[in-house]
């Protein structure tokens, strides 16, 4: 065999073996989500089931309210996607079409807050969604400031948030 062919059989293999070390904890959660209770901690683990169930996914349909964080999960992305976008194209029309002053600053200062990643925001406005007493309440997804700060990566998002703190 020539030296193309072992490097393309070597780069086949090393994909195949990290093609299966990143399936297997798929392929184990849906097997272990279709075994009985007492078959989930078998010595040895078996990657089939045997006797295979269905009855947990129905178990949890019936006793946990799925559909309603699905759905609560559906409204809010639909409020934060749709303001998000709308911000998004008025800012970016904004920054491509007018000349203004300051612009090449403000156009400086959104880059660099798109570059702060979300879990530096996280837990800062968890933290004062608390002190309101939103933290569990489903009314901060309604809220205009809870759709603005969840911008962070949006084009003028970051900009309200720096206006909202100044006033």
């Amino acid at each position: 065999m020539k030296r193309e062919q072992w490097t393309d059989l070597w780069s086949l293999l090393l994909l195949l073996f990290g093609s299966i070390f990143m399936v297997a904890p798929f392929i184990w959660t849906i097997s272990t989500s279709l075994k009985d209770r007492r078959n989930i901690f078998e010595i040895p683990p078996q990657w089939i089931p045997d006797p295979m169930t269905f009855g947990n996914y129905a178990k949890v349909w019936q006793e946990s309210p799925l559909l309603h964080g699905f759905m609560n999960s559906l409204i809010i992305v639909v409020i934060v996607l749709t303001v998000g976008m709308l911000v998004s194209a008025m800012s970016a029309y904004a920054f491509g079409k007018f000349n203004f002053p300051y612009k090449g600053v403000l156009f400086m200062g959104l880059l660099g807050t798109m570059m702060i990643p979300y879990s530096v925001v996280m837990i800062p406005q968890y933290i004062g969604f608390s002190r309101l007493d939103w933290s569990i309440r489903c009314c901060r997804s309604s809220c205009p400031a809870y759709s603005v700060t969840s911008l962070s990566s949006s084009s003028s998002g970051s900009i309200c948030r720096a206006r909202c703190r100044r006033n």
